[in-house]
């Protein structure tokens, strides 16, 4: 995880407020927001789906990789920050210990879906 923030915290940070939209449901950003800390809640139109205060929590990634609109909303439930990046895709293709990062979480979130189905 050392290496995993070494390479973030060059990135563009963004402070928002609880409350606040990080990333609405149906727009199309081709962002990655990276959870330095704060807690945030993603739901699916009022239907809340998860919860995390897991410092390295990324969204916005299946958007990235995918080139489509965001699935989900994510928004702070306290004040939270995050490191940026604007071209989620190309960013992800040139940083492996950042794929390879969002490829676990992406692989325990489907594992965690799997189980409670």
């Amino acid at each position: 995880m050392a290496q995993l923030f070494e390479i973030l915290s060059t990135l563009p940070r963004r402070d928002f407020a609880a409350g606040e939209t990080i990333i609405a449901e149906d727009s199309t950003t081709g962002m990655l927001f990276f959870l330095i800390k704060g807690e945030v809640e993603v739901s699916k139109g009022e239907v809340p789906l998860a919860s995390t205060s897991e410092p390295g929590s990324v969204f916005g990634e299946m958007s990235a990789l995918l080139g489509t609109s965001h699935r989900a909303s994510v928004r702070a439930v306290e004040p939270s920050s995050f490191y940026v990046v604007e071209d989620g895709r190309g960013f992800l293709q040139n940083h492996p210990v950042i794929s390879m990062h969002v490829s676990e979480l992406l692989a325990r979130r489907l594992d965690a879906w799997r189980s409670a189905t």
